[in-house]
């Protein structure tokens, strides 16, 4: 795949375009059966420029925020807990004034590689939750305590 850089966007231009012939377009190319879902080898294709482009994107303060104040359970330290990503941003909220998104938290756990599994509370209906084990003592302590 050939790799290309955008150096800048004629806004203008892309204000003449005809919607009502982007419209028309689509339609045509809906009726005569175009594939416009993604498939595997699609899947793929984008999956891989993703993996490429990871030094490109900007880490979000869920990411670092898991990556420093948790760890996966181990072998060696099995201890964990069972946290719902609301749990998680509960946690990390009493340590951090950051806003911290529940989508941009579950992304960020799921990219780290923190399993997430379907369990039941209390005999309640079953809920999805990250085995994770927290770092104590909290790291941002000495961060929180260093800006006061």
């Amino acid at each position: 795949v050939p790799a290309f850089e955008v150096l800048s966007i004629d806004i203008n231009r892309a204000k003449a375009i005809s919607m009502d012939n982007v419209y028309t377009e689509a339609k045509a190319l809906l009726k005569s059966g175009f594939c416009y879902w993604f498939d595997d080898e699609d899947i793929e294709d984008i999956a891989e420029l993703y993996k490429e482009s990871e030094d490109f994107q900007v880490q979000t303060a869920e990411m670092e925020l898991s990556l420093r104040c948790f760890e996966k359970p181990t072998e060696d330290n099995p201890h964990s807990s069972y946290m719902t990503t609301t749990e998680i941003i509960t946690y990390l909220g009493y340590y951090t004034h950051h806003p911290l998104s529940l989508k941009h938290m579950g992304e960020a756990l799921k990219r780290a590689g923190f399993e997430k599994v379907s369990r039941r509370r209390d005999g309640s209906s079953p809920v999805y939750v990250y085995k994770i084990r927290k770092i104590l003592p909290c790291p941002l302590l000495d961060s929180y305590s260093s800006l006061m």
